[in-house]
């Protein structure tokens, strides 16, 4: 009840007050009424004002419509409801971005038009009469939307503005626009088609002045591609894309990325198609939104392509072209494709195939039709499918290079193109050849095309190819650490085939033989054919190749340390290896002239092989066109044995020769051969052994020079010329320092020596036998140095010549004295020594010898085959002893008898004939014989010493007892004597004396005695 009587009292307490403060204060408080004025109609903006660039006359947005403000653009409709205290539906409705309150406007702003209008949430409360509007929070354009980028310039060209999108249902806030329905949009003349669209719009939409997009679009995502079209200019060709995941597209840089099996697809105008395949792709457009770009390629709407798949593949016919790999990077601005993969890159053009471990290219985005720079850092497989490629396959393990160098800076075309390829390089020929090296290093030379209008090709220059260089091709084979290879153009067409000369024999070495009626000067390149090939090693090999309308022939070769060439030739219709070794070969062209020269080093003097013959010296040198071999100071050679004749002029067929060792010869000076003559100086040594029949025989001569004269002029360039050379005669010199001398050692089929002959003279020459159709084929000139015969050697005097036989058993020649032989076995030796002063004439056919004038011949037993002894000391004579003294002496083997069974030597079938002034003196131990003759002879094989004297001089014979008793002096014009019994078969006396009748001569011959 207290607090009841409380709560009133307050209550009277404060109503009192507010009575007294009502009638007190407030009066004094009331201002003076004010005079009522009439409101002012709020402001509107006409779009004429501000908008006349960018909408037509009498469009509604110039019209009487609303217009608010805000700082990013500009909201035009005509009509609005209020649907809540922030949100407002607006129709038709237009919204400008791009034209905001800011003080920067952009002349080609963004425009988003709905003819039904938009619901929008703002983000304070709107006064529609008030001419500004706060950021709108978001809202939704109802119905179809359509949204451009507008251009002052072109009002009435919807097709060549440079965004047109069209859908429907588009929701909006201050950040981005985007729908869910269906979008058609063109970018410049590019069309894209697609399903749920998200537009993000720029932070600061007026900060770039540039007048693009992206000074108020960000970036835009659309969900579902389905269809993506870039038209190309001046013809129907167009390129699609395709991709079954997210597009999104950058607008500040044209940068377009899309996922999941994309699919960029080339439509040519002659209805190719070419195809890239990815799984996903990032594309830096080339402005596309700028319509007035001519874009008559693919790649004029590109800036940039990455694409990345599993792998992305790149099938493109109309270039004929394709490429795989895991990312493939093209910078069309900066002139660069890359492409890498796991498993390496594959990439074809044309017959062209290659697998490789990454490619970078590099070209000018100016004229990307001009090859540019290639690297491929790692290993790669190159198949070339074209038949006039020589290359068939090409690998490397290491790295490859192709890199153009500009010759000529206001000529951008005009430059060679230089080949690096790294590490274990490999390739395959068309031929089935082989090539492989560590490193190759060339030069591809930029050739004018003859054709007005094409693009200049390229052709070899130089290359430079190092370690472990090998070659393996039909034509020739190589093994170098080195190979430089230099290109020449040869612009001389072929010209027809009249008389030409065989093709140089060194050219045999470098290119194959041809058949057709064509020829090249001063070569030609023909196609391979089945024949031998040149195999060529060295430290380094220099060639420079000659390029012509035909193909490719070696003007020069250079080979460099440890020199080896090897080849095949025909001689006698049999294949010789033939090998060059040295230091350093050299083949050389000069004006058509060829020229091979091989060097020495210290421990590889240059060394010329054919089958088992070869020539030695510091160097060598051939000259074909010159006829010309030259070896350089002292060397030495050896005659191939399939190259040496088997038997001697006029010899029957069963009497053949085989070469146990062919000639070999050495000489101190320099060999010269120059087409006609053969010239070895200075100091010269031959040896040589054969087989005669059974015996075998060994030879050695020496002299100061040898010469060797042919009867025509031989053209090395004419292979079957020399193979048929004729030999006119073969002479050897002597000096004070190199006397003649000439060995020949007898063996039996054991290996013992049987005999020894030995022949000292001023000079030898040797002229092979002549036939009668040989002598027919000679000159007028030849023929007065010639005659029909057999073959001969004359040994110009004074001279000398000695010979160790086995002795006979028996006879005025036997004796006690022993010999070493090779198996040391002891036989009886007798040696002979013949001098005399004019010459030496040998037959080769009848195997005859004549000593001319001054001739002396003594004969005793010699304990060596060593042990020699002066003729013309022998006066007084030791048993088995014996001298011939006369003018001229013929020894020669005796004509074969059918039946006659082998001998030995000591029981050779020779007969001597000795003429004119003859003087003959043997003993025995039945005593001395001796006597003079106008002519004498002997056969060996009858045991028969015949003695003849002249009508006015009888021969004169004497016999003396061993105790030196004379026994009988006669002259007789006849006597038949056997030497080996002393008894006398015959004679003819002239007159005579007898000491002791009974002793002594038998009387086997007593008919014929007067």
């Amino acid at each position: 009840m207290a607090r009841i009587i409380n709560y009133f009292t307050a209550l009277m307490f404060l109503l009192g007050t507010a009575i007294i403060y009502q009638n007190t204060f407030v009066p004094w408080l009331e201002p003076v009424a004010a005079q009522p004025v009439p409101a002012r109609p709020a402001q509107e903006l006409r779009g004429n004002d501000s908008l006349r660039d960018l909408f037509a006359e009498d469009s509604w947005q110039r019209g009487s419509c609303k217009c608010l403000q805000t700082s990013e653009g500009m909201l035009l409709f005509e009509k609005w409801e209020q649907s809540g205290g922030d949100q407002w539906k607006l129709w038709p409705v237009t919204v400008v971005l791009g034209r905001g309150i800011s003080a920067k406007k952009d002349d080609q702003p963004i425009i988003l038009e709905a003819a039904q209008g938009a619901e929008i949430k703002f983000t304070s409360s709107l006064d529609v009469m008030s001419g500004g509007a706060p950021p709108i929070d978001r809202g939704r354009m109802i119905g179809p939307v359509h949204i451009y980028r507008a251009d002052p310039h072109k009002q009435n060209a919807e097709s060549d503005r440079s965004i047109d999108l069209r859908t429907s249902n588009v929701g909006i806030d201050r950040k981005k626009l985007w729908t869910t329905d269906a979008i058609e949009m063109q970018f410049g003349r590019a069309r894209m088609i697609g399903r749920d669209l998200t537009i993000h719009l720029a932070g600061n939409p007026i900060s770039n002045s540039s007048g693009s997009p992206a000074s108020i679009l960000d970036r835009m995502e659309l969900i579902y591609l389905d269809e993506l079209v870039m038209p190309l200019e001046k013809s129907d060709a167009t390129v699609e894309i395709q991709c079954s995941g997210r597009v999104e597209y950058d607008f500040a840089i044209d940068h377009l990325m899309m996922r999941d099996e994309v699919s960029l697809i080339h439509r040519s105008a002659t209805g190719q198609v070419d195809d890239f395949r990815c799984d996903s792709i990032e594309l830096g457009l080339n402005n596309p939104t700028d319509s007035t770009i001519l874009r008559t390629g693919p790649l004029d709407w590109v800036n940039r392509i990455v694409a990345k798949g599993n792998p992305a593949a790149a099938n493109l016919p109309s270039f004929d072209a394709s490429i795989t790999g895991d990312q493939i990077d093209v910078d069309v601005s900066r002139g660069r494709i890359e492409a890498i993969g796991k498993q390496g890159i594959r990439i074809r053009r044309g017959g062209i195939s290659a697998s490789l471990a990454n490619l970078v290219y590099q070209f000018d985005p100016r004229d990307p039709k001009r090859i540019g720079n290639i690297l491929v850092d790692g290993p790669g497989i190159v198949s070339i499918d074209d038949p006039e490629v020589a290359v068939r396959k090409a690998q490397w393990a290491g790295a490859l290079e192709v890199k153009p160098e500009k010759l000529n800076a206001d000529d951008a075309t005009n430059a060679n193109v230089s080949v690096y390829v790294e590490d274990d390089v490999q390739a395959w020929l068309v031929d089935g050849g082989e090539f492989s090296a560590d490193n190759v290093e060339g030069i591809l030379k930029s050739v004018d095309s003859k054709v007005p209008g094409e693009r200049p090709s390229l052709a070899p220059e130089q290359f430079d190819i190092k370690g472990n260089v090998r070659i393996n091709t039909t034509a020739i084979a190589a093994d170098t650490q080195r190979l430089r290879l230099f290109f020449v153009d040869d612009e001389r067409a072929p010209v027809p085939r009249k008389a030409a000369p065989p093709a140089s024999p060194l050219r045999q070495w470098v290119s194959q033989p041809t058949t057709n009626n064509l020829v090249d000067q001063p070569s030609s390149a023909v196609a391979p054919v089945a024949r031998s090939r040149p195999e060529v090693s060295g430290d380094i090999i220099i060639a420079q190749l000659r390029r012509t309308t035909t193909g490719l022939s070696a003007k020069q070769l250079k080979v460099e340390g440890n020199v080896r060439v090897s080849h095949k030739i025909e001689a006698n219709g049999q294949n010789l290896d033939t090998v060059l070794t040295g230091e350093l070969l050299q083949l050389l062209n000069h004006g058509g002239e060829d020229v091979l020269q091989l060097g020495s080093g210290i421990e590889s003097p240059a060394r010329f092989e054919i089958g088992d013959g070869f020539f030695v010296g510091p160097e060598i040198q051939i000259r074909p066109r010159e006829n010309i071999i030259w070896i350089k100071d002292a060397g030495e050679f050896q005659l191939p044995s399939n190259a040496l004749p088997t038997g001697l002029a006029g010899q029957n067929g069963s009497s053949k020769i085989q070469w146990i060792k062919p000639p070999y010869c050495r000489w101190q000076g320099e060999m010269l051969f120059d087409g006609r003559k053969i010239q070895l100086t200075d100091g010269v040594d031959i040896s040589a052994a054969i087989l005669n029949g059974t015996e075998p025989w060994e030879f050695k001569m020496s002299g100061e020079r040898l010469e060797v004269d042919l009867w025509d002029d031989v053209n090395l360039q004419d292979m079957a010329a020399v193979r048929q050379a004729r030999v006119q005669a073969i002479t050897l010199l002597k000096s004070n320092e190199h006397p003649v001398f000439v060995e020949a050692f007898q063996r039996a089929a054991d290996g013992v020596l049987e005999a020894k002959h030995l022949l000292y003279a001023h000079s030898i020459t040797m002229s092979p036998g002549m036939t009668a159709p040989q002598f027919a084929l000679l000159s007028p000139e030849q023929r007065a140095n010639a005659s029909v015969g057999s073959g001969k050697i004359v040994g110009e005097g004074p001279g000398w010549y000695r010979a160790w036989v086995p002795s006979p058993s028996e006879g005025p020649m036997q004796h006690d004295q022993t010999a070493t032989m090779v198996d040391d076995a002891e036989r009886p030796l007798t040696g002979i020594h013949l001098t005399y002063n004019d010459q030496m004439t040998a037959d080769l056919t009848t195997r005859a010898l004549t000593f001319e004038r001054g001739v002396r011949v003594g004969s005793r037993s010699v304990t060596h085959w060593e042990d020699t002894f002066n003729a013309a000391e022998m006066t007084a004579l030791g048993v088995g002893e014996s001298t011939l003294d006369c003018d001229q002496l013929r020894v020669a083997m005796e004509p074969p008898l059918p039946g006659r069974p082998a001998i030995g030597v000591a029981t050779i079938p020779w007969e001597m004939q000795a003429i004119s002034g003859v003087v003959f003196r043997t003993r025995s131990d039945k005593g001395l014989l001796e006597g003079t003759a106008s002519r004498a002879a002997y056969a060996a094989s009858k045991d028969m010493f015949t003695a003849q004297g002249a009508p006015s001089r009888p021969a004169i014979i004497r016999r003396s007892l061993p105790d030196g008793t004379p026994q009988l002096e006669t002259a007789v014009r006849s006597m038949v004597i056997r030497p080996r019994t002393m008894t006398i078969d015959s004679m003819e006396f002239e007159r005579g004396s007898v000491a002791t009748p009974t002793q002594g001569i038998s009387a086997s011959g007593a008919a014929n005695r007067r």
